[in-house]
């Protein structure tokens, strides 16, 4: 497996890209600290002191398992989620409830158009969802605990950075201006990732504009390679995420919600592929559409 080492005067951070399962990070210093533990681990992984997760999306922590008695650390939102049977599964529903809670809400659908939309948006989301869910082995944890938001941790500050998901956490190492931003951040430059219906383009914004803050020197995303930009990536983020929430603001038409939700797809980042547009109308039309027609 390819991987990026990172020395600093904290210590050594090693960086495992994936574009399709998560990146996994290990930060060897104080304690050995295994990030986001993905599916393919190297079957030489050493056995961690703590494992932390960025969210708790399903590909960020098909490994826990792997690890048992290991204590886990994650956002207070994503607690329970990691303590029920199958995370991975409880996951899946979480983004269903969202969708499902956005289309409750369209005041002008009724009837059978509001239950084909409901049984639709289920489908795209386990789409999107299945090749991350019903992995053998992936049970909840025992050992769970919650991270604060300005906490640090052996020399790591956490912060909270809603946006994708509500439990999203980012882990600033400042000895080496290393930023490990899970999945609100992609590699490439276009805006925040906020492909499922529980992502939040508000929160998401002001996230970003925190990361800047810390203007960090190289950013590990939770997909993709490492961002040695990172200053002038943020820029570009925060700027191509406020042009598509302005797009969508222009041509919000409350009276003709089907055409409107046809010109959201059109303001997304190109780059976006169907699934993820498709997936994503939850987070813009919840803000959009509700009691607004």
């Amino acid at each position: 497996m390819k991987r990026y080492c990172f020395k600093t005067a904290f210590g050594e951070v090693i960086y495992y890209p994936s574009r399709v399962w998560s990146s996994t990070i290990a930060i060897k210093g104080e304690k050995y600290i295994l990030i986001d533990p993905q599916y393919y681990l190297l079957k030489d992984t050493a056995r961690p002191d703590e494992i932390w997760l960025t969210h708790t999306h399903p590909d960020h922590l098909l490994s826990i398992n792997k690890f048992e008695g290991v204590p886990v650390y994650a956002h207070p939102e994503g607690l329970e989620i990691l303590l029920s049977p199958f995370p991975d599964r409880a996951s899946t529903k979480r983004e269903i409830a969202s969708a499902i809670n956005v289309v409750e809400n369209f005041k002008s659908l009724k009837g059978f158009r509001k239950t084909v939309l409901k049984r639709i948006v289920k489908l795209v989301i386990r789409m999107h969802l299945l090749p991350f869910t019903n992995i053998k082995g992936v049970r909840g944890v025992k050992q769970v605990y919650k991270m604060d938001d300005g906490e640090e941790r052996y020399g790591i500050r956490v912060f909270y950075i809603p946006g994708h998901t509500p439990d999203s956490l980012c882990f600033y190492v400042k000895e080496g201006g290393i930023c490990i931003t899970g999945d609100l951040i992609m590699g490439g430059s276009g805006p925040a990732n906020l492909y499922t219906p529980v992502s939040d383009p508000y929160k998401a914004l002001q996230s970003l504009y925190l990361l800047q803050s810390l203007k960090p020197k190289i950013i590990l995303p939770g997909h993709g390679y490492p961002i040695y930009e990172a200053k002038e990536r943020l820029k570009i983020g925060i700027e191509r995420t406020k042009r598509e929430m302005e797009c969508i603001v222009k041509n919000f038409d409350p009276a003709h919600p089907f055409f409107t939700i046809c010109r959201i797809q059109r303001c997304l980042y190109p780059g976006r592929k169907m699934i993820s547009r498709l997936s994503a109308l939850g987070y813009y039309t919840r803000y959009m559409l509700f009691d607004k027609a």
